[in-house]
């Protein structure tokens, strides 16, 4: 059978790349198509509809980008298509009901990670009721939910994710990797953990070290990578001396196999970053940390359940600092009851590490999360579903908010320093 698969590829979409390798293990054919802007549905309706696929898939995860996506499948019918259309991703699984009433072109929603749901759904088009993990429309027009039967928990059993290109830093090549899934925490902001309660099952898993260094040795010695970019939402795992006995083993076994002279970056709650991982990980090439500080102030801890302290948040940045990692971090300093006073913690704390680069915003409400829980109890919800709105409780930091918020200059700065530590970690001492 021929399936098409539809998302974003500013960088290698490993969600779809693994969905695809799991349906040509079973001998059917996917063609992956790119879809970065709204711009770009000419081309993907012209590439989808040459291709003619029974099956195609949408890879729609971003909250604001899901009208693009409705477009797009307006825009395939409009052009005659016929096959059925899937959505998956948090914002379709978090919205299925509401997108397959408001949007006839879907046929389905996938209600979970996608490579047992799309490979049930291509053996079973003429029944979907036999597919567990799947919201879809009957044929008299209602809508039905399949319960799902969860997420894998063994992730060596899926194959590695298709790969077709790969992005370049500086001339050398980079590749995405997942070495877990899941996350063991419950921020009440966060869609990836309403996504993965959603699809049931357990919600944090971790490759086996063989498991991943043989993919690692795989992209090293047939596809040159150099660089590996680690889109695990923790890389860390929760107990500490498990993780720097995990990060052990992998350095043993990538050394073993000959895979050295690398870099890579990965993402940590700081309450994960202690000396004894971060010096192991610095020993195989760790360059950057993408830290989720989210907050400085105590009460904004407590409100987003990030159930970190502030000692932990400034424990991470000395470590990380310590070893010249490159560091940048995030501040959801506006959530729906941010007090000036919290401004004021958050603005000191930023003062305090500037030399890290960093971002602030607000905590965005996504469906399915603690945040929209709690606005939606509170009648403080605006606007729908394709882009929750809200305005802070307190009015000074309501209008803090909106003048702090304006363009700046930290993207800019975040992009720069994460620039010349990549290059210094590929030309002086890496790779």
């Amino acid at each position: 059978m021929k399936i098409a698969l539809v998302g974003a590829e500013l960088e290698e979409n490993l969600g779809l790349r693994y969905i695809a390798a799991s349906l040509e293990q079973k001998d059917h054919h996917v063609k992956l198509i790119p879809f970065n802007t709204r711009h770009d549905i000419p081309e993907a309706v012209r590439q989808a509809t040459a291709y003619d696929p029974q099956v195609t898939g949408f890879s729609m995860v971003f909250t604001g980008r899901g009208r693009e996506f409705c477009q797009l499948a307006k825009a395939l019918r409009e052009r005659g298509y016929q096959g059925h259309l899937i959505a998956g991703g948090h914002f379709a699984c978090l919205n299925c009901e509401r997108l397959l009433h408001d949007f006839t072109a879907f046929n389905s929603v996938a209600l979970g990670e996608g490579e047992d749901i799309m490979c049930n759904l291509v053996e079973n088009l003429d029944d979907l009721s036999r597919v567990p993990g799947l919201c879809y429309r009957r044929p008299d027009g209602s809508i039905s939910v399949n319960p799902s039967t969860g997420n894998p928990e063994d992730l060596d059993a899926l194959p590695f994710p298709k790969r077709t290109t790969f992005q370049n830093y500086f001339g050398k090549s980079i590749a995405n990797v997942l070495s877990s899934r899941g996350c063991y925490r419950d921020c009440a902001f966060c869609s990836i953990n309403a996504w993965y309660k959603q699809g049931g099952g357990k919600k944090f898993r971790l490759r086996s070290i063989e498991n991943l260094v043989a993919e690692m040795k795989g992209l090293y010695f047939r596809h040159g990578i150099r660089i590996f970019n680690f889109h695990d939402d923790n890389f860390f795992h929760p107990d500490p001396k498990t993780a720097v006995q995990r990060f052990d083993q992998l350095r043993s076994a990538l050394r073993r196999e000959g895979v050295e002279g690398i870099a890579f970056a990965v993402k940590a709650r700081p309450d994960s970053i202690t000396p004894e991982a971060i010096s192991i990980l610095d020993d195989l090439g760790l360059f950057r940390v993408f830290l989720g500080v989210e907050n400085a102030s105590v009460r904004g801890l407590r409100h987003l359940n990030r159930k970190c302290a502030v000692d932990r948040i400034l424990n991470a940045l000395k470590v990380l600092n310590d070893f010249d990692t490159h560091v940048a971090y995030n501040l959801l300093m506006f959530e729906p009851d941010t007090l000036l006073d919290d401004i004021l913690i958050n603005l000191r704390f930023m003062e305090r590490h500037m030399d890290n680069p960093f971002n602030f915003c607000r905590a965005e409400v996504y469906s399915g999360t603690g945040l929209e829980e709690k606005l939606r109890a509170e009648n403080r919800l605006l606007v729908d579903y394709f882009g929750f709105d809200y305005r802070i409780r307190d009015p000074q930091s309501e209008a803090f908010h909106q003048i702090a918020t304006m363009p700046s200059l930290t993207a800019i700065s975040m992009t720069w320093d994460f620039i010349t530590s990549i290059c210094r970690s590929i030309f002086y001492s890496r790779c």
